[in-house]
């Protein structure tokens, strides 16, 4: 009899742990048609170093950080690629918020380190509301 109840015993453990009651909503997102992502211009470069030689399709868009003649064409891609973005994201800019709006939530707005002294000064990090 106790065998019964000890094989019975850890049945009753296992199948009184299953919840049936979840449901999950799940809601499959319709990405806008029609719109086509931007496609950089391809010049081709060519670089030898040490003996091997190798292409950079893009280098052209180097000239943004360096002020060149085609950042304006680097600005405007960039600019094309921002607005592709918006286009395809809208439909989830009420996700995003809640998103943001839960992770926010979990995070102490204020809040300081204990300070630590090193080479002679205390080092500590703090972080103020509403400035994150």
């Amino acid at each position: 009899m106790r065998s019964k109840l000890l094989l019975a015993l850890p049945a009753l453990l296992i199948f009184s742990c299953k919840n049936t009651n979840t449901t999950v909503e799940k809601q499959a997102y319709k990405w806008p048609e029609g719109v086509k992502p931007p496609v950089a211009e391809k010049k081709p470069m060519q670089f030898t170093a040490h003996g091997d030689t190798r292409t950079d399709d893009y280098y052209w868009m180097n000239d943004y950080f360096k002020k060149g003649p085609d950042s304006t064409r680097v600005v405007d891609y960039l600019t094309a690629e921002n607005n592709y973005l918006d286009t395809m994201m809208s439909g989830t800019k009420k996700l995003q918020g809640d998103l943001y709006t839960e992770i926010k939530s979990r995070i102490k707005e204020k809040d300081e380190s204990v300070p630590v002294f090193d080479n002679g000064y205390y080092y500590y990090r703090r972080t103020d509301e509403g400035k994150q």
